[in-house]
C-alpha cells in the first residue's frame, strides 16, 4: 500500500492535473493546417529536464483508428542535459484548444519514446528557444520562467 501511494504522488507531480482552467496557452507558431501553443506556467523541473503542455489546433478534422479529433494535448520534456525533446503522452479531443470529448490518449512507451526523440540542433528555428529556456530555467529558477510566460500569456490575453 506503502509503494502504491509512492507512485501515486510521483504521478502527480510529474503529471499535474490536467485542469483546462490552469492552462496558460500562448501561440507558439503557425504551421501550414494547424495553430501551435505552448504552455510554460505549468511546467515543472526534473533533474536536468523541465515538463511542458503543447497544443496543437488542427484547421480541419483529424482522423485515425482512435477516433476523429481537433486538437491534441502533448506532454512533452525538455531535457537540458543534451537539449532533446521527448514526448510523454498525448490526449486528442473532439473540439478546438483541448476542449470537447477526450477522444483518445496515447502513453507513449519507453521504446516508442525514445525513438521519437528530437534533438534539437542549433540551425533548427526553435533551438535558440529551448537553448534560452534551459539556461534561464537553471539560472534563474523556474520560477521565474513562469513569471515570464505569464506575462506573456496575460499580454497576449489582453489582445483578444
Amino acid at each position: 500500500m506503502r509503494n502504491l501511494l509512492i507512485i501515486l504522488t510521483f504521478l502527480l507531480i510529474l503529471f499535474p492535473t490536467m485542469s483546462y482552467a490552469e492552462f496558460k496557452w500562448v501561440k507558439s507558431r503557425d504551421m501550414p493546417s494547424s495553430t501551435e501553443y505552448e504552455d510554460w506556467y505549468n511546467s515543472r523541473v526534473m533533474g536536468k529536464s523541465i515538463t511542458f503542455w503543447r497544443l496543437i489546433d488542427y484547421e480541419t478534422l483529424q482522423s485515425d483508428d482512435n477516433g476523429q479529433y481537433i486538437s491534441s494535448i502533448f506532454l512533452q520534456i525538455l531535457d537540458c542535459a543534451d537539449l532533446s525533446l521527448t514526448i510523454q503522452f498525448i490526449e486528442d479531443y473532439s473540439d478546438s484548444m483541448g476542449m470537447g470529448e477526450l477522444v483518445h490518449i496515447n502513453k507513449l512507451s519507453k521504446s516508442e519514446k525514445k525513438e521519437i526523440k528530437k534533438i534539437l540542433e542549433p540551425g533548427m528555428s526553435n533551438y535558440k528557444d529551448y537553448y534560452d529556456t534551459c539556461s534561464d530555467t537553471f539560472v534563474n529558477g523556474l520560477g521565474g520562467t513562469q513569471d515570464w510566460w505569464l506575462e506573456l500569456y496575460e499580454a497576449n490575453s489582453s489582445k483578444n
